[in-house]
């Protein structure tokens, strides 16, 4: 198998969109953030209708190219569903309101973090203004109507994909979205939130290498 199979060339390594799989740039699968949720069991939507949650998630990838286009400058607003409009001029107004300027928005990369690698979409990348100062942050959009904490630990995992600054610090922020267009963010910690994902990538990488190594002797036997 050869990298033209591999998907889009990003940062790091691969993505395959079709798949939702990344690869880093010796073609090896690595686990997404999302993934490593998954993986723990923080991430489970079994208990939802899968109708529900098929619209929950066209919704949310709808939101999330209206707000791309939005910040590129390049949103045709009569070719927006309607279903989203509401949600999209939310966000707008919230933006002009933190005076956000953007440097980057879905930047897919492979994120290395204590030497493990984790493949990652940052949503937004720029400044904004946060406690009366301009500020470089990590924003995360969400159009779960419940917050959950894997939304901080999230946004603390692509702040490690960050470009790197000197003398600040990313702010970070889950940005709740609502259909009606309440926009209501959930700020982090980004160093706090790095560490504890970091914790996460180690035990779920422990938990892959414990089942591989079961069947291997499984195998063997």
């Amino acid at each position: 198998m050869g990298s033209e199979l591999w998907g889009e060339k990003i940062e790091g390594g691969w993505y395959d969109d079709a798949k939702h799989c990344y690869r880093d740039d010796a073609g090896i699968v690595i686990p997404s953030v999302t993934g490593v949720f998954e993986a723990l069991g923080l991430s489970d939507f079994s208990m939802i209708d899968p109708s529900v949650l098929e619209w929950k998630r066209g919704f949310g990838s709808a939101v999330h190219k209206g707000i791309e286009l939005l910040t590129q400058g390049k949103l045709d607003w009569d070719s927006c569903p309607d279903e989203i409009i509401p949600a999209v001029v939310g966000v707008e107004s919230w933006l002009k309101a933190v005076q956000y300027e953007p440097l980057g928005a879905e930047e897919k990369k492979i994120i290395v973090l204590n030497g493990m690698k984790v493949g990652g979409t940052l949503d937004h990348r720029g400044f904004l203004i946060y406690k009366g100062k301009r500020r470089p942050c990590i924003l995360d959009l969400k159009t779960g109507s419940k917050v959950s904490e894997t939304w901080t630990w999230q946004v603390g995992a692509y702040s490690g994909g960050a470009p790197k600054l000197e003398g600040d610090v990313y702010v970070g922020c889950a940005l709740q979205i609502g259909k009606d267009g309440d926009a209501n963010p959930v700020w982090v910690d980004t160093l706090k939130a790095k560490q504890n994902f970091i914790i996460l990538l180690a035990v779920a990488n422990l938990a892959v290498n414990a089942k591989l190594a079961k069947f291997k002797n499984m195998e063997e036997d």
